[in-house]
């Protein structure tokens, strides 16, 4: 593994790890709904930020199949 592919795994990984996942008794302003509940909200931002955590999980593994960031 080159040091640049190391650097690369280390900031997937930095980025995953800052991903904090909504708290699920979290009030969102009403305005923001729209036609959503509250509920249905917060599960949908923490279902968005858990595909985040994936995507940054899998870059970990292979960042250079990711195009994170492009292999020099």
């Amino acid at each position: 593994m080159t040091n640049f592919e190391e650097i690369a795994k280390q900031s997937a990984k930095i980025r995953r790890e800052s991903i904090k996942l909504i708290p699920g008794n979290c009030k969102i302003n009403p305005q923001c709904l729209g036609s959503m509940t509250n509920e249905v909200f917060v599960a949908a931002f923490r279902e968005m930020q858990q595909l985040f955590i994936d995507i940054y999980t899998d870059a970990e593994k292979a960042p250079f199949d990711w195009g994170y960031p492009a292999k020099k």
